[in-house]
């Protein structure tokens, strides 16, 4: 039976190195609401948390996120880098 209309099901799989390409992507490395759209995504598809397989690439993608903070001075990233963490 299929969920009813407007029902939230599980949030889909994001692939973890597909959201550290867009970090690091030479045509995609300045498309800052796009990052914290794939973070926002990111942890909701595991709010539960990560698999320990996971963790370098959410180390990498914490210390890219925590960058645009200090250098490039971006506060906007605060919430999705403690979402991250959580």
């Amino acid at each position: 039976m299929a969920p009813p209309a407007g029902a939230l099901g599980p949030a889909p799989a994001v692939p973890i190195e597909k959201v550290l390409k867009l970090f690091t992507g030479a045509n995609s490395q300045q498309l800052y609401d796009r990052h914290m759209s794939a973070l926002d995504r990111l942890c909701k598809a595991n709010a539960s948390g990560f698999a320990i397989k996971d963790l370098p690439q959410i180390q990498q993608l914490l210390e890219l996120t925590l960058g645009l903070i200090s250098v490039k001075g971006m506060a906007d990233f605060v919430q999705p880098a403690v979402t991250l963490i959580k």
